[in-house]
């Protein structure tokens, strides 16, 4: 990768990370809101509400090195053909746009996947609720993370895309690290802003923007292929 230009993909998991996080107020905004509650006095609501996420992206990353991992291996299956990755993450990053202009759940199919998953991690996660300090956050943040989500399965493949641990890894950061302003402000601040992120226009407009940014990284690929084929 080109050091002096960014990084396509990085910006694609970031900006999908942003505009998806409607789609993760629905998921989790209702814990994130009563984490802002959570321990007041000190301050340590605040804390509560970013040890949750910052357990939440530390999940997303080992989800994404893991998936790169996987992605790494099909890649050598292909060879000279390893652009089909990117192509195929391209193509997820477009599906997550569509969902989010049309308001449908076009990921149904991949969230239940983990539902068998969820169901260990469930009563797991129960133990450390209600929390009660930044640290049993961080802890709920990192299972919570495993929710079965159409949002993050989808970037989850679009990390392995990528071809590499460390890629998907750090895709899937980028993601996490979208979601936290939105995630983090409903902690803090409430309702209006959940409504303001789950109005129709906004994810319409977001879903715009996603859609665009998932043609841009295709295009990185296809010119590759076309090298190779044409």
């Amino acid at each position: 990768m080109n050091m002096g230009t960014p990084d396509p993909t990085l910006i694609a998991g970031l900006i999908a990370g942003l505009a998806g996080s409607s789609h993760c107020i629905g998921m989790c905004g209702g814990i994130a809101a009563a984490l802002g509650g959570t321990a007041a006095p000190g301050g340590r609501g605040v804390a509560c509400v970013f040890g949750y996420n910052f357990g939440r992206i530390a999940s997303y990353a080992l989800i994404g090195a893991i998936a790169g991992l996987i992605g790494a291996g099909i890649g050598q299956g292909l060879g000279s053909a390893a652009p089909l990755l990117r192509l195929f993450a391209a193509a997820l990053v477009i599906v997550v746009g569509l969902q989010l202009m049309l308001d449908r759940n076009l990921l149904a199919p991949i969230e239940r996947v983990g539902l068998r998953l969820w169901q260990h991690i469930a009563p797991v996660a129960q133990r450390f609720m209600p929390v009660t300090n930044p640290g049993t956050a961080f802890m709920l943040g990192t299972l919570w993370g495993w929710l079965p989500c159409g949002l993050v399965y989808a970037m989850a493949l679009a990390a392995a895309g990528t071809g590499s641990p460390t890629g998907g890894a750090a895709f899937m950061l980028a993601f996490g690290v979208g979601t936290v302003p939105a995630m983090a402000l409903i902690g803090i601040a409430g309702g209006r802003l959940a409504q303001f992120f789950g109005h129709k226009g906004f994810r319409r407009v977001a879903g715009l923007a996603v859609l665009a940014l998932g043609i841009w990284t295709a295009i990185f690929p296809l010119r590759a292929l076309a090298r190779m084929w044409l």
